[in-house]
């Protein structure tokens, strides 16, 4: 016996036609709008997470030119660097030395060196003084030119590896007149607390990564 043939309509087979590529193009519009989303939220995440690492690095800066600060403002250790510049050799380094190391103890600062006027160094804190780079140069010069302290930037010194710091002119009132007298470098380690402060990220994330960089013409470092 023959059997039966069943036969779809034509009209049937479009509407399946349709259903799945409607259902296609839902799904396909569906994954737009998550991906989207998902793209916002980590794009809204990063934003808030470099936010926080400037307003830190900010508040990180300001706090060792306030450092800077103090010291602009301690007659004492003016006096007493003043005296050291005037008799060379001759001069008994150890009550600026005192002074100094009790800084260096209190606020972490790596290395102190004193400067005279031309930015030479005169003393240091960890030993023989050597010469300073021209990172370290122009920042104390600019610093007593400017009468204030002054943020040396992140660079390679060649016998310390990365560091930064700040310069603090030293500065002595005579009359109506204020003369930088020199200067002093308080050397940052940045592996003490700026560097693993960028690398913290405020969430667990497998993939996370912080760079801190800044233009230099027009390149990136």
């Amino acid at each position: 016996m023959k059997g039966a043939e069943r036969v779809f309509p034509r009209s049937f087979i479009i509407v399946i036609l349709l259903l799945e590529a409607i259902i296609l193009a839902g799904g396909l519009v569906f994954h737009r709008v998550r991906e989207e989303r998902v793209l916002a939220d980590a794009r809204n995440e990063l934003f808030a997470v470099a936010r926080l690492k400037a307003d830190q690095i900010g508040l990180w800066q300001r706090e060792r030119l306030g450092d800077g600060g103090i010291i602009m403002e301690s007659p004492f250790l003016v006096r007493e660097a003043e005296r050291l510049f005037a008799m060379g050799g001759n001069a008994d380094p150890e009550p600026i030395r005192t002074i100094l190391r009790r800084f260096r103890l209190y606020y972490g600062y790596s290395e102190i060196l004193l400067l005279n006027r031309e930015a030479d160094p005169v003393l240091s804190m960890s030993g023989a003084p050597a010469a300073v780079c021209p990172e370290i140069r122009g920042a104390a010069l600019r610093a007593m030119e400017t009468r204030t302290p002054v943020f040396v930037d992140l660079h390679d010194a060649a016998a310390h590896g990365p560091a930064c710091g700040v310069v603090s002119p030293l500065l002595l009132r005579r009359g109506e007149a204020t003369d930088a007298v020199g200067a002093l470098f308080l050397r940052i380690d940045p592996g003490e607390f700026l560097f693993p402060m960028i690398q913290a990220w405020p969430i667990p994330r497998r993939t996370a990564e912080t760079l801190l960089v800044r233009r230099e013409d027009d390149s990136v470092l």
